[in-house]
């Protein structure tokens, strides 16, 4: 059962599947010889068998081989060639059982979602996650995830685990690296702005979610003077200005403050020429120069 369960999984098994069988013993005196003992192989013994048997031979091994053994007796003592014959019996058996095992999966599955587990310690700037959350994310997203000594584990299939990673850490006030927010600069440095993040740049995402959309008080963090443009600039005036809001892409964090961190130059071209657009709709159409 576990090597198919393996198999199913996608899980390559070195040597190829594992069967077992047990092989018990039954034994009586002889009668016609006097201190000798009949003896009788079992093959594939059931609860009964082992309870009134002298033995429970235990045999597992692969078509190329015994891989392991455990032995059980009764009897203060056990003639090797007994063993040896219980050995030779249970070859056959092994491969009978490896042949019905083969009928349902002979090889490991190439499109198997095989589970992962992640663990990751919680930076200790976000929220501590309520109870409630976990227990929301284990049953709407088939994962479990758990929150133990200030670290979340997830587990799950990689899918499903990234997109419960995902969700935990928006509610919870963590920004994604690589996603967009729109920032509004709140001040001006010689080598860069402090800003703010307002909003997600795909709010429609999470509000279908309700129970894990990310609805928090805005969050600072800082954009550095070369991040500001794609073209090289000598002042961060020339790019930004203190209450406006852009698009901007979150890349990590200060390793000192852990402020988020964020660029606009990392923004896409299509990204910009949305923004674009969008400004001049709301402006609407140019208007005729007065003659």
């Amino acid at each position: 059962g576990a090597s198919m369960a393996l198999m199913h999984a996608g899980v390559d098994l070195v040597g190829g599947p594992v069967a077992g069988v047990s092989m018990g013993l039954l034994t009586r005196p002889d009668p016609n010889r006097p201190g000798e003992a009949m003896y009788l192989l079992l093959t594939d013994i059931l609860g009964l068998e082992d309870y009134l048997g002298d033995m429970d031979f235990k045999i597992a091994g692969t078509r190329q081989g015994i891989t392991a053994i455990q032995l059980d007796v009764k009897l203060p003592g056990l003639p090797l060639h007994v063993l040896f014959q219980a050995l030779d019996a249970s070859e056959p058996a092994l491969s009978a059982i490896l042949d019905v095992m083969s009928t349902a999966i002979s090889q490991p599955r190439s499109d198997a979602n095989v589970p992962v587990f992640y663990e990751e310690e919680i930076d200790s700037s976000f929220d501590r996650p309520p109870k409630s959350l976990m227990v929301a994310l284990t049953e709407e997203m088939g994962v479990e995830v758990r929150e133990r000594n200030g670290r979340l584990q997830v587990f799950g299939t990689p899918e499903a685990a990234a997109a419960a990673r995902d969700r935990f850490y928006r509610a919870v006030g963590g920004l994604i690296v690589d996603s967009e927010y729109f920032v509004t600069v709140v001040n001006i440095l010689e080598y860069g702005a402090v800003v703010r993040v307002v909003a997600e740049t795909d709010k429609t995402e999470t509000e279908t979610e309700s129970r894990f959309s990310w609805d928090r008080e805005p969050r600072e963090g800082f954009m550095h003077i070369s991040d500001m443009s794609k073209r090289f600039i000598n002042s961060p005036l020339e790019a930004v200005e203190v209450g406006r809001t852009y698009r901007a892409v979150c890349i990590g964090q200060e390793p000192l403050t852990r402020r988020p961190t964020f660029s606009i130059a990392r923004v896409s071209t299509a990204r910009f020429a949305e923004d674009l657009e969008k400004k001049q709709q709301a402006a609407g159409p140019p208007q005729a120069p007065a003659s």
